[in-house]
């Protein structure tokens, strides 16, 4: 499933609004989403919060910026998380997608988000999500389209 012309100029378009908002307040309102819903997983992101904050709008910027280049993409994310200590399992990423949504849904209010911003940002997700699975030789291809199909159920 690949993304469409709208759902690439809606995230484009959002992000201007959530790239506004300092590094610390959108990593501090995601990683609290996450680890007050998923307490579990706060072992597997590094105790560097700062540096966690950072990263978090470094991924996200350029995941919006490579969106309508998946080769693109795939190679910036190769660059990106190269050298992460992170513990993450492959049945974490829908955990961390959901608080990412919800994270951006605060960030814009919920007048402003509607279903077709929520699908736009679930597809860009499951796009960064399923090239990370990959480049991790954690899920076999098929079952990189089930999962990616997964973490963007209503993206279509």
């Amino acid at each position: 499933m690949n993304p469409t012309n709208d759902q690439i100029r809606l995230v484009k378009q959002t992000w201007k609004s959530i790239r506004n908002v300092s590094d610390y307040t959108l990593g501090d309102v995601f990683y609290s989403r996450l680890f007050s819903e998923n307490p579990e997983l706060e072992n597997a992101f590094s105790p560097d919060m700062e540096n966690n904050y950072t990263q978090l709008r470094e991924i996200l910027g350029m995941a919006v910026n490579r969106f309508d280049r998946p080769e693109e993409l795939k190679l910036a994310i190769e660059l990106v998380v190269v050298g992460q200590n992170h513990n993450i399992r492959p049945a974490d990423y829908h955990k961390i997608a959901q608080a990412l949504l919800w994270t951006f849904q605060q960030k814009l209010g919920n007048y402003y988000w509607t279903q077709q911003i929520h699908n736009a940002w679930a597809m860009c997700i499951s796009v960064v999500t399923s090239h990370e699975l990959l480049r991790l030789n954690h899920v076999p291809g098929h079952e990189q389209e089930r999962i990616r199909t997964d973490l963007c159920e209503t993206c279509g």
